[in-house]
């Protein structure tokens, strides 16, 4: 089976959501025996001297990577509405034509996101999958504060316009989307079967003991200045941290930040001394190990939040605000997701935190149901099974 996948950015190790989810999708092909052709779509002239490059071990001699630049094209006003939930519509390709894995033939072809689904309808490919990204509507109206009434208006008729526009496609390929909530609703629009995806994580070294921390280790990372990030924080300065502070006393807890702060945050963070502001770190999961919480709180039902995911994956007990349940409902079944509505919740939940033997229990079901529903292998298998077939 010699599968192509296109998708946006780079198979990395420290990267986005979507860097993780990419690089899952390619170790689960490659350890079927598949062999991958990974095409990545990147921002011309972007290179971050940041990223570390994944490593597939042994299978890496099965996959070529490559890379096509694009870059934004002048445009009408109407072209730049539609770039809102296409970013095709506002981007042209450098060199396509000089792109091998473009214009190879291939078994199956999966593309993520609108830019790599505009070229997939033109790959050579006997099956293909295309996994739309999250709504644009709906990610620009939770994003949106009512005192802002015609950014709100724009968030509904861009919702309305990306349903007419995906209706008016003739789109034969099979279509997936991360999340049931989303899911569901694209089902309906499109009058098709969509399938519901979870994120698909590599999986890393889990320790199972706990910690010999004087107080409470408590996390929050992630893509740091996407807008649920922004709101997380936001919550975390304006009511956590004071409710915390009421609950413990001061700086009785610590709480760490993951990921490249904004500015604006930073010079906010260093009024607290619970906090500490860690940046891009090497590895997201091994940094989780060392506390034993992951906090949750935007109230934004959009997309899969990997981050919790991944920090199952790392043992911790995460305290999540009930929106994360409308894309992720088997989130209910975990016996370390806990839900908090309020500020205070979470204050309350942390001083219940179980004892040191509880807890290393906990962390072994919180890593379980990680293998069972988000590891690589088990979430990308109805995927690749489609492909299989």
């Amino acid at each position: 089976m010699h599968l192509l996948v296109i998708a946006m950015g780079r198979l990395i190790s420290n990267g986005s959501a979507g860097n993780a989810v990419m690089c899952g999708l390619v170790q689960a092909a490659l350890e079927r025996g598949w062999s991958v052709s990974y095409l990545a779509l990147c921002p011309e002239g972007e290179e971050p001297d940041w990223e570390q490059s994944f490593d597939f071990g042994a299978s890496e001699y099965r996959l070529r990577r490559q890379e096509l630049n694009f870059h934004a094209k002048p445009c009408n006003r109407y072209r730049r509405f539609l770039g809102g939930f296409n970013l095709a519509a506002v981007s042209e390709m450098d060199n396509l034509s000089q792109c091998s894995s473009y214009s190879d033939v291939y078994d199956a072809a999966i593309a993520f996101d609108s830019l790599p689904i505009s070229l997939i309808h033109q790959i050579s490919a006997t099956k293909k999958i295309v996994i739309l990204g999250d709504p644009a509507g709906k990610r620009l109206w939770h994003s949106t504060p009512w005192r802002k009434p015609l950014n709100k208006l724009k968030a509904g008729l861009l919702g309305i316009t990306e349903i007419l526009y995906f209706r008016g496609l003739s789109v034969n390929e099979q279509v997936a989307m991360f999340g049931s909530g989303h899911a569901k609703m694209w089902s309906r629009h499109l009058t098709r079967r969509v399938l519901d995806l979870r994120p698909f994580l590599p999986v890393t070294e889990f320790y199972d003991k706990v910690q010999d921390n004087e107080k409470p280790i408590i996390y929050f990372g992630g893509t740091l200045a996407g807008t649920a990030s922004k709101q997380s924080i936001t919550i975390i300065f304006d009511g956590i941290i004071p409710a915390l502070r009421e609950k413990f006393g001061k700086n009785n807890v610590e709480l760490r930040l993951i990921g490249k702060c904004p500015e604006s945050f930073l010079l906010k963070a260093r009024q607290y001394r619970e906090i500490s502001v860690l940046g891009r770190v090497d590895s997201f999961e091994e940094e989780l190990q060392k506390g034993d919480i992951f906090i949750l709180p935007m109230n934004y039902p959009v997309g899969v939040r990997t981050r919790v995911c991944a920090a199952l994956g790392a043992g911790n007990i995460c305290i999540v605000h009930p929106s994360v349940f409308y894309n992720m409902p088997e989130l209910r079944a975990c016996p370390a997701v806990w839900q908090a509505d309020s500020a205070a919740d979470y204050a309350s939940l942390i001083a219940r935190m179980p004892s040191r033997e509880n807890l290393v229990a906990l962390r072994k079901k919180a890593r379980a149901f990680f293998e069972e529903h988000y590891s690589a292998i088990n979430a990308s298998a109805s995927l690749l099974n489609l492909l299989a077939k």
